[in-house]
């Protein structure tokens, strides 16, 4: 087969691209294309996310190491959010103290609505063995993923787990239910699922909600509206991480904490509802359910 010779007319370079690869070194290309290109920006930071995650599931053994889940075994990757905060438990941080309230409350029922991969339904599961736990997601693989961490955990069957949930479904799920708490996060949605008209046993429920005021603007004057009366609402706003925040028994370069603990949330502070029901406004409403 030697010497074959091909049928097919080799196309030339483009002329201009042949110039500017002559011309510019590489580096300087890559350069301009990152100041011009937001899907090659996107490429590459979502490239050094996988990796810095990589490392971070073998620099931690795929566990948890810190933070209110500190122990919890880990699948290998994240949906919609990055691995590496999560296993070092530096995972919106700014909940800590929330998370450890709501293992005291000992809440009767759970329901998480976004859950991804389950990164809050399990790791509660694990600490709450007595609470009933629900979980809406509506990516199908999301919803295999819950059910694989909840396995890997030994809490196999502790974890109901259903798709896309609307305000018909919530509505559904909260009937009968008493001492209930809510954690939501849906890119935006919130604003529809999250309605006391359509919902009203919401009115007794505690909420947990991450607020996506860049996606849907206002997000956040609607829902503080709507729960003013019912709800002793707390604003609790994210901060960038510090190098002290990465977990003492792990040995790692400044920068490689910093990046490993990057959860990639924008230009600007996102901000997390924490909601409590008013006991006059849970009693109303358990006595409707």
């Amino acid at each position: 087969m030697k010497n074959r010779v091909s049928l097919i007319p080799r196309i030339p370079m483009n002329p201009m691209k042949a110039i500017v690869k002559a011309l510019i070194p590489q580096k300087l290309r890559s350069g301009i294309r990152w100041c011009l290109s937001e899907d090659y920006r996107d490429r590459l930071l979502w490239e050094k996310d996988r990796k810095m995650g990589q490392w971070v599931f073998e620099l931690t053994g795929g566990k948890i190491v810190a933070g209110p889940f500190e122990g919890l075994q880990y699948v290998d990757t994240a949906r919609g959010s990055s691995i590496g905060p999560k296993l070092l438990g530096t995972y919106e941080l700014e909940l800590r103290e929330i998370v450890d309230g709501i293992v005291a409350r000992g809440y009767n029922t759970i329901i998480n609505i976004g859950a991804g991969e389950g990164y809050y339904s399990v790791g509660l599961a694990r600490r709450m063995p007595q609470t009933r736990f629900l979980c809406f997601d509506a990516l199908p693989d999301n919803q295999e993923r819950i059910k694989h961490l909840a396995g890997l955990n030994g809490l196999a069957g502790r974890i109901e787990v259903g798709g896309f949930c609307d305000p018909a479904m919530l509505n559904q799920t909260l009937q009968g239910t008493s001492n209930v708490l809510v954690i939501c996060d849906i890119e935006g949605g919130e604003i529809e699922v999250l309605d006391p008209a359509a919902v009203p046993a919401l009115a007794g429920a505690d909420m947990l909600v991450e607020m996506h005021d860049i996606v849907r603007k206002g997000c956040s004057e609607a829902l503080a509206s709507r729960f003013s009366e019912s709800h002793r609402v707390e604003v609790i706003p994210t901060r960038p991480r510090r190098v002290e925040d990465f977990p003492a028994k792990l040995t790692a370069e400044k920068r490689q904490k910093l990046d490993a603990m990057e959860e990639h949330r924008g230009p600007v502070p996102m901000t997390f509802f924490w909601m409590r029901a008013k006991p006059a406004a849970a009693s109303s409403a358990t006595e409707a359910a």
